[in-house]
């Protein structure tokens, strides 16, 4: 999951948007059920999906890590502990999980 760092983090339109869907109040965290839900979605996703995952937490994150949140460097990935995020980034990723499941069984159904 390497993304070159051309991309300015704060301007990531995906990002942008899935932020504003929410409100701006502060938010309750996820149920144990919907982080368990979530981590299983993650473990899911292809190359593509991961990608934009990093991308969200990158954005949402303000020290300027390569892997921020406590998150480590894998060999040929990062790994991240779902508890560790703010409850706004858990919302943002679980909302990205559901819009991103949406649209790959849309395009699966329409290949078939």
């Amino acid at each position: 999951m390497f993304i070159t760092e051309e991309i300015k983090m704060n301007n990531f339109p995906l990002y942008d948007r899935l932020n504003t869907e929410l409100p701006q109040t502060e938010l309750k965290d996820l149920s144990v059920k919907e982080k368990e839900q979530c981590v299983e979605k993650l473990k899911q996703l292809d190359q593509s999906g991961q990608e934009l995952v990093y991308m969200l937490i990158k954005s949402s994150s303000e020290d300027g890590a390569l892997v921020p949140y406590g998150g480590q460097m894998w060999k040929t990935d990062m790994r991240f502990n779902f508890n560790d995020f703010p409850t706004r980034l858990k919302h943002l990723i679980n909302n990205f999980l559901a819009l991103h499941t949406a649209v790959k069984r849309e395009t699966s159904e329409r290949t078939f």
